[in-house]
């Protein structure tokens, strides 16, 4: 190949590497541009996704200083060193996911001269988000804007939300859904090495899983408070399983214990092969104050279950109410637990959302569709790195 020829390199920049839908998104774009890109990846620390790119010979760098806490002195030291390895790599491009990696990479990129992108998860000047949190990140995504060849939504929901602030470039926004490839399964021999799995070979009740790190904004909370309050005679039919870990998690587990429940919830900790899990359960629910486009809702479709989740974000761009699943106006205690029961007491109609569902992932949410819009917007931004 000669130099003309030579594959574009782009640099995607993370804040975490834990286990969560930004990082799984990463990883569809690295594995499934690869043969038409070159690609660097610079995270914040070790983890899931750095697991996940040495097992594809993925080239990655870890930047300790890159924290998502607002600190002066390690953001500082973070921009010095990214500046320092993009000097280094030399990108084509610069593709930023998370606000704090967004603000350092698109900073970093300015001042290099090289183009940048943002994919923004869902913003963080979210008007759920605290006051003074709020102010900060609207500040900094004006200016941050600014600088941006290309401002990646992936809902309606956010794009609209961007197009409210009206000092954001509206020219430079663009809505790509996420997508998840069709994939999907692990030999059987190592499917038995999955610790839901281990978990589910053991039990014969209808169980309902929530996916999420526990952390605000999600709620997991509300979910085991919604649980206790189900008929009891339906209630003993079910077990309510947790994946996932985080700062909220040991108050989740008083929780359940608080009320009597901890023979009936499971929390099964971080589950990296999420999508075999899901084959095994039976409902997914996902309350949460505010949203993106969440994977693991992508992740049940995908998997033909039905989905009961708060109507937050781009949620309703994915769940049509009573159709493929149940939405929640402003997370309402008795509307969750009419919905819950519905669903358990239903197979007929669990199977139907999950036949629907797994219908609308492949007509609209794989990872073919997402990757080749992205692609051209690579195209488009290396070709042309000063359009506005």
């Amino acid at each position: 190949m000669t130099a003309s020829m030579a594959k574009k390199k782009i640099l995607q920049i993370i804040t975490l590497a834990e286990c969560g839908g930004a990082q799984t998104h990463l990883l569809e774009i690295v594995n499934g541009l690869k043969e038409n890109f070159d690609f660097c990846v610079i995270v914040g620390e070790a983890g899931f996704l750095t697991d996940n790119l040495e097992e594809v010979k993925q080239e990655y760098k870890i930047l300790p200083e890159l924290v998502r806490e607002i600190s002066p002195a390690k953001d500082f030291q973070s921009l010095i060193k990214l500046i320092k390895l993009i000097k280094e790599i030399q990108p084509d491009l610069i593709h930023c996911h998370s606000s704090k990696a967004g603000v350092i990479g698109r900073l970093a990129a300015f001042i290099c001269n090289k183009p940048s992108i943002f994919t923004a998860h869902g913003w963080a000047f979210h008007p759920e988000v605290k006051s003074a949190q709020r102010i900060i990140a609207l500040i900094s995504e004006i200016t941050m804007s600014w600088l941006t060849q290309r401002l990646i939504c992936v809902s309606d929901f956010d794009k609209k939300l961007a197009q409210s602030v009206k000092l954001i470039p509206y020219s430079k926004l663009q809505v790509i859904h996420n997508g998840i490839s069709q994939l999907v399964s692990l030999e059987n021999e190592e499917q038995d090495l999955i610790p839901g799995n281990l978990f589910l070979q053991t039990r014969s009740k209808l169980n309902i899983l929530m996916v999420g790190r526990f952390a605000e904004p999600k709620r997991q909370d509300l979910l085991i408070q919604t649980f206790a309050k189900l008929n009891l005679e339906i209630r003993n039919k079910v077990d309510l399983l947790f994946a996932g870990n985080g700062p909220l998690l040991s108050e989740s587990e008083q929780l359940a214990e608080q009320l009597g429940l901890k023979n009936q919830i499971h929390f099964l900790g971080e589950i990296r092969n999420i999508s075999d899990l899901l084959n095994s359960v039976d409902v997914l629910v996902l309350l949460s104050d505010r949203e993106g486009l969440p994977i693991s809702i992508l992740e049940a479709m995908r998997a033909g279950l039905p989905v009961v989740a708060s109507d937050v974000g781009g949620i309703s761009e994915l769940i049509q109410d009573q159709k493929n699943g149940f939405l929640i106006q402003h997370n309402q205690f008795d509307l969750i637990i009419n919905c819950l029961q519905t669903l358990i007491n239903s197979e007929s109609l669990r199977e139907q959302m999950g036949m629907t569902n797994r219908k609308i992932f492949e007509e609209k949410f794989t990872s073919e569709k997402m990757l080749r819009t992205l692609a051209q917007v690579y195209g488009d931004c290396i070709t042309y790195p000063s359009q506005k």
